[in-house]
């Protein structure tokens, strides 16, 4: 709690991170938050972990991420968090991003994209946390964001699973601030980058996602011009730096991975 304002966290998760889960909800119990609900994919997520904030749903099957929006009006949250199954918190997070909320009156989060057209990937421009130093208004917002209760409530059907921050920003709550905000305060586990886990990285569901973008780009941003604007030879430069810090990030993904299956069988035998 902050500001005697409730704090819910909801996390769907998937079998494949079930081995670094327990860190992420530890990491989680360490913030002011009030439930932290974590929603398994219907195989039986089993923790040791005992807290009373912690709620586990050990569903009948796998609801996918519309899951967490469904579950939102359940919980006790004057703010509402969605946070993904492969970042763990630290520090002053969810201060962080409470304090920014607070002072842009908007749904905030760790990653978002700017829109300047269509395209999915050609007209758009990413921000992380961790690489801002001032606030970015943004069309959406994901990975972890905080957001008033007041926005959930919604109809989820035919909500593809990895369309559900798209559907949460640019479906239901187009033209609400969003702004991704700076803080350094979180961690994005290796899991991340898994073929078999990560869906930024399973080629068969990019199509879905950027078919969403086109549509309700073209439905409720297409005309609306109050994001800030950059100049486009700008925009392609800084896409290239990006694709090299990427390169970088996965080289170094790559090196740690032997590490860090060696620090969950550390845990395991814990």
């Amino acid at each position: 709690m902050l500001d005697n304002k409730k704090i819910s966290v909801l996390i769907t998760s998937h079998k494949l991170r079930f081995n670094t889960l327990d860190l992420v909800i530890k990491s989680w119990l360490t913030q002011p938050i009030d439930e932290l609900w974590i929603v398994d994919d219907g195989t039986g997520f089993k923790t040791t972990i005992k807290d009373d904030r912690l709620l586990i749903f050990n569903m009948p099957k796998d609801f996918e991420t519309k899951a967490d929006y469904c579950l939102a009006l359940m919980t006790e949250g004057d703010l509402i968090i969605m946070a993904d199954d492969d970042d763990t918190v630290k520090g002053d997070f969810v201060k962080d991003l409470y304090d920014w909320h607070v002072k842009l009156d908007a749904v905030v989060g760790i990653a978002g994209k700017q829109f300047f057209g269509p395209g999915y990937i050609r007209d758009t421009k990413v921000y992380k946390s961790h690489r801002i130093k001032e606030p970015k208004k943004v069309g959406f917002v994901g990975i972890i964001f905080m957001s008033p209760r007041k926005y959930f409530g919604f109809d989820v059907k035919g909500m593809h699973k990895n369309c559900d921050d798209f559907w949460f920003c640019m479906k239901e709550h187009p033209y609400i601030n969003k702004y991704v905000v700076p803080t350094k305060n979180y961690n994005e586990l290796p899991t991340s980058e898994y073929r078999d886990v990560a869906m930024h990285r399973t080629s068969s569901l990019h199509s879905p996602r950027r078919k969403f973008y086109t549509e309700y780009y073209n439905r409720y941003f297409k005309d609306f011009k109050d994001l800030d604007t950059i100049n486009i030879n700008e925009l392609n430069k800084e896409k290239e730096k990006e694709k090299e810090l990427i390169k970088i990030a996965k080289q170094q993904s790559r090196e740690v991975k032997n590490n860090w299956k060696d620090l969950i069988n550390t845990i395991k035998d814990k």
